[in-house]
């Protein structure tokens, strides 16, 4: 976890002399013990206060997940990746065709050159050669993604998503090992407003 200054947190528990008195488990900043509220505000967060936040968090993205999930419509899905894979084969195509056109002049350029400039005249195009073949490799490798692309499994990986989100939310002490899998970083403000990243890319997977 990290502040929203950059320092980045440890765990320590509040303890007191009360009699039956249960330590509580929070996150504190390890500026704040170095520097004080000159350079962390808001210097803990009680990990009750954070998990509540999450799971609330977690509720809305995964309601957004079954919405998208009941919006996916297999007959739309394939025209649009359809279309999608015509655009990206004509792209192919073009630079293909534009990594044969520079060949050739170069070839050309090179027989007709003086010699003194033969050297000069392959560098150059070799640059754009190299450019060019990076273009085609990147357009190959998003058909392939497009071809191997398949509505049913984007739908259970969402659906696997959230399950976990499901196992977080609805139990009192989720398993260590899916927070770290879903959680990339937490952001805490002066305020102690959280802000929570997370590892997997939502993005895509919608």
């Amino acid at each position: 976890m990290e502040n929203a200054n950059g320092s980045v947190t440890g765990v320590a528990r509040i303890r007191s002399q009360k009699k039956g008195y249960v330590p509580k488990k929070l996150y504190e900043c390890v500026a704040y013990r170095k520097y004080g509220k000159s350079r962390c505000v808001c210097h803990n967060v009680r990990e009750d206060y954070l998990l509540a936040n999450f799971k609330n968090f977690l509720i809305l993205l995964r309601d957004n997940y079954i919405s998208e999930i009941n919006n996916l419509k297999l007959k739309e899905y394939k025209s649009s990746k359809k279309k999608n894979l015509e655009e990206q084969q004509n792209n192919l195509k073009n630079l293909e065709a534009e990594y044969k056109v520079l060949i050739s002049q170069r070839i050309k350029e090179i027989a007709s050159s003086l010699e003194d400039k033969r050297e000069f005249i392959e560098n150059t195009y070799r640059s754009l050669e190299e450019e060019k073949y990076k273009e085609i490799e990147k357009a190959k490798k998003k058909l392939q993604e497009l071809q191997n692309e398949d509505l049913e499994i984007k739908q259970e990986k969402m659906k696997q998503t959230i399950d976990y989100f499901n196992q977080i939310i609805e139990t009192e002490v989720p398993d260590k090992a899916i927070l770290n899998m879903l959680i990339d970083k937490i952001y805490i403000y002066h305020d102690k407003s959280a802000k929570f990243e997370l590892k997997i890319d939502i993005e895509k997977l919608i």
